[in-house]
């Protein structure tokens, strides 16, 4: 496959771009690290020069993916070239470089592309001083140094392109070497390139692909014939360097497993050579035309090319699993076939096998060696003994000879060998075949069933795989990046698009390029917060309250609240309250607005994200999705709480980080409070939408932190005074006037509005004045003293968040003053080369992007979208996002990992979201720092499996303990412990002590191997060593005897877990605080009773003194070389096991310590979340864990 121009590819290309000459530069980007788009205009003319180092220059018409963020290099190409005009372009030389020429005179500046080797792009000026270089680098060969501030010399590229002498030619074959290929032999000699020299081989009858000393000889024949094609290439040559040529590209077709049939471009030309006459290949009507399609459908190609590769190697697994069954099944009958042979044989020749078995049998009765029978074998048989003959090979080792048998009926069937066993008679020789015969024909049958089983599986298997890899190419094919997605974004739950921006530079773009009149600009009441914009839809109507508190929400998570987690408001304004230009017409930095009017405050934002899944579906099925995103009028409207969940008290945290618990379970327990009560609320948090008519006010928005107390400041520019000047200005302005209206004389129609509202609420207390201003949206009268206290914290809290990035500010602002007298053509330039699709502001467009698809939609592709969490309640795959410690990437892939894991999603969508992972784009709009929850039926189903788990361990506890309780009842060992060691070690140990250790034992092997393969619990190491104790006690109590302490231990044990899984089988089922607490604190009664009293001060002190001063009247337990040694074992399992003990019972005591202290209900006492975490200090926090 070509991927880089030739020299006749520049020739061809440069005819086309030459006719663009006179048109100014609007604007440079860059596509990829070595890939540059120059826009040219003029009134009624727009035209695109692609120009890639190495690679190739041509004009293109297509919608290349420009960077975010333009490149150093672009910046100093857009420095020096934009707004120039483009003088022409020539060819350096016959090599291929490229001279682009911008400006006249002085101000010419030169822009020169290399596309040989590893290529290079470098801006000179008009004396061709090296101004900057994309790659800089030094040709040894010349000595020459391509760095900034070097001169580019023109004069090293080559300028002769004549044809070589007959001389030359002769040179060149005869310092080749056998087997080199001819073309490459000539190709140091012309500048044809590899097509032109090989159709002018062919055409003089050079084989194909010739190579020397093998089929060319370095003769004068052959110098006269190569002379002669080198005449031909000479024309067309001349012909493509001195008229515009047309463009052909070749390509291959392949088919996919479905039938489609996909095109891969093979090469592209000017000319079309004869070599590819007999291939498909496409014609156009320009060079320029040809690359464009080439290299725009190139990567997409590729893509589609790697999909099919993927889809051939699964078919072929399948027909190789096909393939091997077939062959399994055919040896399985052939062998069936054969036995019946062997056996049928057998009895036909009856009398030879007989009488072949009796001759062996005598020898070896006689004692002769078995090289003295093979020996009487190979005499007889050249006596002429049939029977001798018959015999192929003596076994004697196996007590075997094989023996070649015939069909005495039919001469023409082939004879068989047959493996005869002594010790058998004819008959039962044969029987044996007929068995073998049998069985191989039941396996063949048992086999053709698993086969089908087989390829079926592998059909399921490719058939996944296809499906995976035709979504991938799908969407490859039909994704088309939506021209929000450069921009933070979401759809609001009313069907409205909301877009803020990532930086300065993209606030500056969405306000002056994607602000129209109807739409709504909103603000966090934050320095340099989010510029967000509200696209109203065209022609509509007044955007709804719901949409701009969503909004609000936006703006306030995306600004430095959301790492300082301090709780603030946001304001909106109308479009044409937003402008660029300050009142005195001073500049204001990139990003920076001036505000006209009144602010709309909003209330208070909390800090809550959601991440979902939308899906793009076709037109057909947007009809079914129509109105899930409509705007709810007053009397259909529900209240919107932020917290609000769609199964209330089922939520399940995914932990990436681990934040202060106790400010989280407050905020559950005001959600759950709120939930309880949800027709009693009174939501006075309303919004003031009525545009104030007062005075026009002014406010400029700025970007960027405050200066530091600890940074250092640099001198003002005369540009920074002059707008600090006019801020003052403004300020001081708008105290005066706030002044005057104080101090201004009442009117009459106001003392009638006074007295009139004194008339109808003269009888309400403050409480209710405060709450009737708060319904009305009114912000009230605040104290003072509160308000300038809760302001300094507030803002002291924002500044330590802000982190200074003065040098990177500095330099972007010193940039854009450089370039504020550009502005107004840059704007209009701007707007012509780049307008929003309108389209996609439609509802038409918006309808397919849904969040609940159905089974019957045919999908798209998926795309990730973060927003208020509020906006996601109709979405089927959505997690929340609170601040926290966790890195956004964790946090999308981790969503994305649980959406594939809880199998709700059918085989189509799973595609869809599985093809998100890994796209670095998932992540992008996630905020940093971050807490993601698992709410709504997902955590219902998870909930569902805690509770099965819990009963189940609660069943068996309770049975476990009743069965204890039963067998130890009428037994001395229970009621006093001494007897577990008077007549040790004659202890009779019944069946049912038997079941009850094996039950037990059985019981914690499982909950060991159910930690390992479970979720990692946070106390996952503590309970794997529990249960390894647990386990070595039972093994060695039952080894040593020890069974009637070991009876003990586990009744005590299971005593106190039939109550910890009730207290927590109870807080999974009920919402009663009651009996909640209620059963927590029986189960702390239990355990204290029998894990810290009956089991130190019975169990193990029993142990430790009775034991020995009972059965070994001078054992002594320290005297470690005095055997036996198994009792201490014993002892120091206890001992470990009562440690474990003590350090839950101070989990358990913290836990409740800090509940009672943030009166809130005992929680469970034991964590379910599947990540391990970590607090703010970096220490692990241990959950309470017990047997379980």
């Amino acid at each position: 496959m070509k991927t880089r121009f030739s020299t006749i590819d520049l020739m061809a290309a440069l005819h086309e771009v030459r006719e663009f000459t006179g048109l100014r530069v609007s604007n440079i980007y860059d596509f990829n690290s070595k890939g540059y788009l120059i826009r040219l205009q003029k009134p009624g003319v727009k035209a695109t020069i692609l120009l890639e180092s190495g690679l190739r220059l041509h004009l293109t018409e297509q919608n290349w993916d420009k960077s975010p963020f333009p490149s150093s290099f672009s910046m100093k190409l857009r420095k020096h070239v934009k707004g120039l005009r483009f003088t022409g372009c020539r060819q350096i030389g016959v090599d291929r470089i490229v001279d682009l020429q911008f400006g006249e005179d002085e101000r010419t500046v030169h822009v020169i592309l290399e596309l040989y080797d590893r290529g290079n792009i470098l801006l000179c000026d008009h004396e061709f001083v090296i101004l900057n270089i994309l790659r800089p680098r030094t040709d040894k060969d010349n000595d020459v140094k391509q760095r900034v501030t070097e001169k580019y010399l023109v004069d090293l590229a080559r300028q002769d392109d004549s044809l070589p002498s007959k001389e030359e030619i002769s040179v060149a074959l005869q310092n080749a070497n056998k087997g080199d290929h001819l073309r490459r032999v000539l190709a140091p000699l012309i500048q044809f390139g590899g097509p032109l020299i090989d159709q002018i081989l062919a055409a003089n009858g050079f084989p194909n692909k010739a190579e020397m000393l093998i089929n060319v000889e370095p003769n004068e024949e052959t110098v006269i014939k190569i002379a002669s094609a080198l005449e031909q290439g000479w024309q067309i040559y001349q012909s493509i360097k001195n008229e515009k040529s047309k463009g052909y590209v070749t390509y291959k077709e392949d088919t996919r497993s479905d039938g489609n049939v996909i095109e891969v471009y093979q090469e592209y030309m000017p000319y079309l050579f004869a070599q590819y006459k007999n291939e498909k290949y496409k014609e156009f009507d320009s060079f320029s035309t040809a690359i464009d399609e080439f290299y725009s459908k190139l990567e997409n190609q590729k893509q589609q090319q790697k999909a099919l590769n993927i889809e051939k190697e699964a078919i072929r697994k399948v027909e190789n699993v096909k393939k091997d069954q077939e062959i399994r099944i055919q040896a399985l009958v052939e062998s069936e076939e054969r036995q019946k042979l062997v056996a049928e044989r057998i009895i036909m020749n009856e009398e030879f096998v007989e009488g072949a078995s009796l001759v062996i049998r005598n020898a070896i009765a006689n004692k002769l060696t078995w090289d003295a029978i093979e020996e009487m074998r190979r005499k007889a048989a050249e006596a002429g003994d049939e029977v001798a003959k018959s015999i192929v090979k003596l076994q004697l080792d196996r007590n075997q000879f094989v023996m070649r048998l015939s069909d005495p009926y039919d001469d023409e069937e082939p004879p068989v060998d047959a493996t005869i066993d002594l010790s058998l008679n004819a008959y039962q020789n044969s029987r044996n075949f007929f068995i073998d015969k049998k069985a191989a024909g039941e396996k063949a049958r048992k086999t053709a069933g698993s086969a089908g089983i087989a390829i079926k599986n592998a059909q399921i298997k490719a058939k996944e795989t296809l499906d995976k890899v035709r979504i991938k190419t799908d969407v490859a094919k039909t994704r088309k990046t939506m021209w929000f997605e450069k921009f933070l974004w979401f759809i609001s739950s009313e069907n409205y698009i909301v877009v803020a921006g990532r930086d300065a530079q993209q606030n500056e773009m969405l306000v002056k390029r994607y602000l129209r009149p109807g739409d709504i600009y909103v603000h966090a009441d934050l320095r340099g917060a989010s510029s967000v914009v509200v696209r109203n839809k065209p022609g509509g109507e007044e955007i709804p309250p719901k949409t701009l508190t969503e909004a609000a929400q936006m703006a306030v998570c995306y600004s430095n609240a959301w790492e300082a987690g301090v709780v603030a408001s946001a304001w909106w304004v109308r479009h044409d309250q937003v402008s660029r230009t300050a009142p005195t017409g001073e500049y204001l930095a990139s990003g920076s607005f001036m505000i006209r009017g009144k602010k709309n405050f909003m209330p208070a934002s909390q800090l809550v994200m959601g991440f979902g899944i939308m899906f793009r579906v076709d037109e057909e099925s947007a009809e079914r999705h129509k109105g899930e995103r409509k705007v709810l009028d007053a009397n259909t409207a529900a209240p919107s709480e932020i917290g609000d969940e769609s199964v209330p008290n089922e939520e399940e945290e995914l932990n990436l980080d681990e934040e202060d618990q106790e400010n989280d379970e407050n905020q559950e327990n005001e959600e759950k409070e709120e939930d309880e009560f949800p027709d009693v609320q009174v939501n006075v948090q309303t919004l003031r939408i009525a545009r104030s008519t007062d005075e026009e006010e002014y406010s400029i928005i700025e970007i960027g932190p405050k200066n530091q107390p600890g940074n250092k400041k640099r001198p003002q520019t005369k540009a920074e005074e002059k707008a600090l000047e006019t801020k003052k200005y403004l300020e001081q302005k708008e105290a005066e006037e706030r002044k005057a209206a104080a101090s201004a004389k009442i009117a009459k129609y106001q003392k009638r509005k006074q007295q009139k509202i004194k008339k109808k609420y003269g009888d309400a207390d403050e409480e209710e004045t405060a709450l009737r201003l708060q319904i009305l949206g009114s912000r009230g009268k605040q104290d003072p003293k509160e308000s300038e206290v809760e302001k300094k914290k507030v803002e002291e809290k924002l500044q330590n968040s802000e982190k200074p990035e003065r040098s990177e500010q500095e330099h972007t602002e010193k940039f854009q003053k450089k370039e504020a007298k550009k502005r107004d053509s840059d704007d209009e330039n701007e707007k012509d080369e780049e307008e929003p699709v309108n389209l996609e502001d439609s509802d038409a467009f918006l309808d397919q992007l849904t969040g609940k698809p159905t089974d019957e939609d045919n999908i798209l592709y998926s795309v990730p979208m973060v927003g208020p969490y509020q906006t996601f309640s109709n979405f089927k795959y959505k997690v929340k996002l609170t601040k926290g410690t966790g890195k956004r990437g964790k946090a999308a892939k981790s969503a994305l990992e649980l959406f594939l894991r809880l199998k709700i999603a059918n085989p189509r969508e799973e595609a869809h979201i599985r093809a998100l992972i890994g796209e670095d784009s998932v992540a992008r709009n996630v905020p940093g720092k971050i807490f993601h929850h698992l709410t709504g039926g997902f955590a219902s189903n998870s909930k569902q499996k805690r509770m099965l788990a819990g009963f189940a361990r609660l069943s068996f506890y309770i049975a476990a303990t009743i069965y204890g309780i039963i067998v130890l009842w009428d037994k001395s060992w229970l009621w006093n412990v001494e007897d577990c060691w008077i007549d040790y070690p004659f202890h009779h140990a019944p069946d049912s002590i038997w079941w009850y250790y094996m039950l037990e034992c059985g019981f914690y092997y499982s909950l060991l191997i159910a930690s390992i393969w479970d979720d990692n619990k946070s106390d996952f190491w503590e309970m794997t060593i529990h249960h390894c104790v647990t386990i070595g006690l039972l093994s060695a109590s039952w080894t040593v005897n020890y069974v009637r302490v070991g009876t003990l231990v586990l009744l005590s044990h299971d005593t106190a877990d039939v109550f910890l899984e009730f207290s927590k089988f109870v807080r999974l089922d009920f919402n009663n605080n009651f009996v909640t607490n209620s059963s927590t604190i029986t189960f702390l009664i239990v355990w204290s009773i029998t894990r810290l009293v009956y089991y130190p001060l019975v169990v193990i002190r029993s142990s430790i003194y009775d034991a020995p001063s009972i059965i070994f009247p001078e054992y002594q337990i320290l005297n470690f070389t005095q055997a036996p040694y198994v009792p201490r074992l014993i002892i120091l399992l206890l001992v470990v096991l009562f440690i474990l003990h003590i350090l839950w019972t101070y989990i358990i005591l913290k836990i409740v310590i800090s509940a009672i202290n943030a009166s809130q209900p005992l929680k469970d006492l034991r964590s379910d979340t599947e990540y391990e975490s970590e607090d703010e200090n970096g220490l692990k926090r241990k959950k309470a864990g017990f047997l379980n």
